[in-house]
């Protein structure tokens, strides 16, 4: 990885130069022999250029010194080396919904107009007040709902209580554990389960269009994590909850099967094919993804029963669960008839036993036995 400055041409600027260069990458597209080649004959890899591992978002970073050594110092590729760049672009290329044939499309075939951009969001979403309003572009409330993960933050201590630590298995085997699929609209009931049935989540189109991640999933040049702030903007909450989101289905949608089982339950837009999906996972980069996701993601499936455990003792007001299991009396008497009679047959047991208690001549004249039947 060390290459000698004096092997360079006289005339070459890198004789005299201590500097970092840095090429950016837009996306997968934009490395070509054009860019590197000048770069290429200048410094002995283990392998060619056009091999090495690169994602949108990363740098290829060449650093040139004139110190004592007279080295060249190696090539390298970094994505956290300019993490504000990074926070820009969208974490992959591919442009799933597009209708064309190519299974290769990517970002820079021409991004959609604004009009475009809205047709990807809902027809509308509900405010604070349960009004109905339509989403505009430049607005992000509608995203802001759509990504909503409050309550899970308010209990995020407890999770482990509620899940393991691992991504969701296939949708092929929440079927073999006789889980009927569910469609909900809710990013906190996403992944959550409880008897014989899972509640997933689609897709929203709009996470499925890198242009709309550059436009309302990015941070902006004011930003103050992009200045170097230690605290997290809106924007980048939002987007590390898209991504643990996209990387949940990953996990879902492993197999082709999976693929057709999601279609068949429309979790995904119909535009969408198996090859650029296994596309799209590739670029997602899920090998190293956990520091770019929610915490919340960090979990997978989440058992209903327990989230309303936790529910009960530990916030307002008081014995509300996470998910109310039922919203008639008849329901609630319908699933918990077993309990409710053995208690019934219980209670008529010890009052019997109590009465008979009273007709004996040894607890005739028990006092504390006489207080306890009579209150």
């Amino acid at each position: 990885m060390w290459t000698d400055l004096h092997t360079l041409p006289e005339t070459n600027p890198l004789r005299k130069t201590d500097a970092l260069k840095n090429i950016e990458i837009e996306s997968l597209e934009t490395i070509n022999p054009f860019t590197l080649a000048p770069w290429e004959a200048r410094i002995q890899t283990d392998e060619p250029i056009s091999e090495r591992p690169t994602v949108p978002g990363g740098l290829i970073q060449i650093a040139f010194s004139s110190s004592a050594r007279n080295k060249l110092v190696g090539y390298g590729v970094a994505i956290e080396k300019q993490p504000s760049r990074y926070r820009k672009l969208p974490p992959f290329a591919i442009r799933l919904l597009d209708n064309g044939s190519d299974k290769n499309i990517m970002i820079d075939s021409g991004p959609p107009d604004n009009k475009k951009l809205r047709s990807l969001l809902p027809a509308c979403y509900r405010t604070e007040l349960d009004d109905l309003v339509p989403p505009s572009v430049g607005d992000i409330t509608c995203v802001e709902k759509e990504l909503d993960l409050q309550r899970l933050s308010h209990i995020f201590d407890w999770l482990w209580v509620a899940g393991r630590p691992m991504p969701p298995r296939p949708l092929h085997y929440q079927l073999l554990l006789n889980r009927e699929i569910f469609v909900t609209e809710r990013m906190d009931m996403h992944l959550v389960w409880t008897t014989g049935r899972i509640f997933l989540k689609p897709i929203p189109r709009f996470l499925l269009e890198p242009c709309f991640w550059k436009n309302y999933l990015s941070c902006d040049k004011t930003c103050k994590s992009m200045q170097g702030c230690s605290k997290e903007c809106k924007s980048q909450s939002l987007r590390k909850r898209a991504i643990g989101f996209l990387f949940s289905y990953t996990a879902l949608i492993s197999h082709e099967s999976d693929y057709y089982i999601a279609r068949d339950k429309h979790l995904l837009p119909s535009e969408v094919q198996w090859q650029r999906w296994r596309t799209f996972v590739e670029q997602l980069g899920t090998e190293h993804i956990y520091p770019k996701i929610d915490a919340r993601f960090f979990y997978g499936e989440l058992r209903l029963s327990r989230l309303n455990k936790i529910y009960y003792f530990s916030r307002r007001p008081l014995l509300r669960g996470y998910m109310a299991n039922w919203n008639q009396y008849g329901t609630f008497f319908q699933d918990n008839f077993g309990w409710l009679a053995s208690a019934t047959v219980y209670v008529a047991i010890v009052l019997a036993a109590m009465q008979v208690g009273l007709a004996t001549k040894a607890l005739a004249n028990n006092d504390t036995f006489q207080s306890a039947s009579h209150r």
